[in-house]
């Protein structure tokens, strides 16, 4: 629950902030309730609309009314854009990462 030897902030995730390898960041919601693990895509304009859809360079700007999206799947994978360099747990039985992202 720290960033740069400082406790982490609200903003930035506190009271636990986890980076997940190949997802984007605007997925990560920063205040969670709860963690739901679902068997199938979440039905959101962001999961199954055009925002993170990566069409074939046939489909132009004015062909994408057209497009069935449900054929495409989500972007998915990125470039890995964080490193987790060392985790351990303490002998407090907490767990302690480092990396950067």
């Amino acid at each position: 629950t720290a960033m740069n030897g400082e406790r982490l902030p609200r903003d930035h995730g506190y009271p636990v902030r986890l980076v997940v390898p190949g997802y984007v960041g605007v997925r990560q919601v920063k205040w969670v309730r709860k963690v739901t693990l679902e068997e199938k895509e979440v039905d959101s304009m962001w999961q199954t609309g055009l925002a993170y859809k990566i069409l074939p360079t046939a489909v132009g700007p004015d062909k994408v009314k057209d497009v069935d999206l449900g054929k495409y799947p989500g972007m998915m994978e990125l470039p890995v854009q964080s490193v987790v360099r060392r985790a351990a747990v303490g002998k407090d039985g907490v767990l302690r990462c480092e990396g950067f992202a």
